[in-house]
Order: structure tokens, then C-alpha cells, then sequence
């Protein structure tokens, strides 16, 4: 539940973060400037993705605190906050917040309505509730191998998705179609 933390949160961020801009009329004087797309957009990533990670990992302080007091034995507190489970929330979270950040910038510089860009961010939730539910169903057990495979995958994924998101975002289209 902690990954969901650095996908919601600055994805809504940065759904808004272009077309809300376009909208209030502050995109285009951005957009003039002589800085790189790539450089604009990791910018308005790291902008998104920097409070909801720190966010992340203090809840996950927190939980693990709370679970440390609560729990019986060292055994079962070892079931709960596994290394599986750090790495995954210290590594796995900022890789999902990276892709749904960057996914998010894409659908942002493509639509016109910062509540149409929103909702569209919000699909980008189901595969982690999917992964979660099965989890919760005991179809996926999450182990140290598994995570360092996702964790590849997600950055993989994450490289792709700015990369991705840097050659759709058009400034000139931005600037003379928006309107």
C-alpha cells in the first residue's frame, strides 16, 4: 500500500503540471527559454516526484516503528519488514513515481484540461492495485529475487517512460495550437 504513496501523489502533480501551466497562461515564457526539453521535463519530474518519495519513506519509517513496537516476537517482525520489503519501498517507490511522473508529463502536454490529464494519470494505478490484490490473495509472495527483478524491470520502464515523454512533448505544437 506504501507504493501507492509516489505513484498517486506526483502524478497528479505532474498531470497538471503542463496543462495547468498552459491554461494559466505561464507555459509559454517556460517554454521560450533556451533549456533542453529533456532538462524542462526532468526538472518538472523531480519537482513532483522529491515530496512524494520523502512522504513515502517517512510513512514506511512510521510503519515500521508502529510494527516494531506491536509485534511479539523478532521472527515475525522479520515477515513483515523483510529486505524484500525496504528494497522495495526504498527503490521500487521512486521507480513508480518516475514512471507514473513521466507518463502523467506526456498525457499533460496532450490534452487541454488539467482534470482530463488527471484522470487519465489515475489509470496508471491499476497494474500496482493489481500486484497488491494478488499480494493479498497469496498469487504473488514477494521475495528478495522478485523485487530485484522488478526493481530492473521499473527502471527500465522509468527510462523508457521519460524518454518516451521527452518525444511527445512538442514545444512549438504546445506553443501555437494550445489556445
Amino acid at each position: 500500500m506504501l507504493l501507492l504513496l509516489p505513484v498517486l501523489l506526483p502524478g497528479i502533480i505532474a498531470a497538471y503540471s503542463i496543462v495547468g501551466e498552459k491554461n494559466n497562461r505561464t507555459l509559454e515564457p517556460l517554454l521560450a527559454t533556451p533549456i533542453p526539453t529533456w532538462q524542462l521535463l526532468l526538472a518538472k519530474c523531480l519537482a513532483a516526484i522529491i515530496p512524494a518519495v520523502v512522504l513515502t519513506w517517512l510513512a514506511a519509517a512510521i510503519f515500521s516503528i508502529g510494527v516494531g513496537f506491536s509485534i511479539v516476537s523478532a521472527r515475525a517482525l522479520s515477515f513483515i519488514i523483510s529486505p524484500a520489503w525496504l528494497l522495495l519501498v526504498v527503490l521500487g517507490g521512486p521507480l513508480l513515481g518516475a514512471i507514473s511522473i513521466a507518463l502523467s508529463v506526456a498525457i499533460s502536454s496532450r490534452v487541454s484540461d488539467p482534470r482530463t490529464a488527471q484522470q487519465l494519470t489515475g489509470v496508471l494505478v491499476i497494474p500496482l492495485l493489481l500486484l497488491v490484490f494478488g499480494q493479498l490473495f497469496g498469487l504473488v509472495v514477494l521475495n528478495l529475487a522478485l523485487v530485484l527483478v522488478c526493481c530492473l524491470v521499473l527502471a527500465i520502464l522509468a527510462t523508457g517512460a521519460l524518454w518516451i515523454a521527452v518525444q511527445i512533448f512538442q514545444r512549438e505544437t504546445i506553443l501555437t495550437r494550445w489556445r
